[in-house]
């Protein structure tokens, strides 16, 4: 149930996110540049800043597993800072357990980047969670 839950939410968080486009501030596309891309994301003010980066520069290769593993960073400082219950921290190493079953037996740097961006979403998601609202 769980897992069809975070691939449920993985494809409706997606197919948002990658209406995005890879851009600066100044709005140059960044797309063939994964070192301005990573330093924008490192420097992002918020998880949604810096995931909406990560999801808008998505290029289905291990340059991903660098990129969403650089917005889960800036995402878990956040959700720490948000002093999160013990609900939504199980809440969350669930998620990150169902991204690891589902990806467990797949091959090649699609399937690693697929599953670093699920690890995203899901930190994404808990993190919304424990936010002031």
């Amino acid at each position: 149930m769980l897992r069809k839950f975070v691939f449920g939410l993985s494809i409706c968080v997606s197919s948002v996110a990658f209406s995005a486009e890879c851009v600066d501030q100044n709005g140059k596309d960044i797309f063939d540049d994964p070192s301005a891309f990573t330093l924008l994301i490192e420097k992002a003010d918020s998880c949604w800043a810096a995931s909406q980066l990560a999801q808008a520069c998505f290029w289905g290769s291990s340059v991903d597993i660098g990129t969403a593993g650089t917005a889960y960073e800036v995402c878990e400082k956040e959700f720490r800072a948000n002093k999160p219950s013990k609900e939504l921290k199980n809440l969350l190493g669930a998620m990150n357990q169902a991204c690891i079953n589902r990806y467990k037996n797949e091959k090649g740097s699609l399937a690693r980047a697929v599953n670093a961006h699920c690890h995203l979403t899901a930190i994404q998601f808990v993190t919304n969670l424990s936010g002031p609202f």
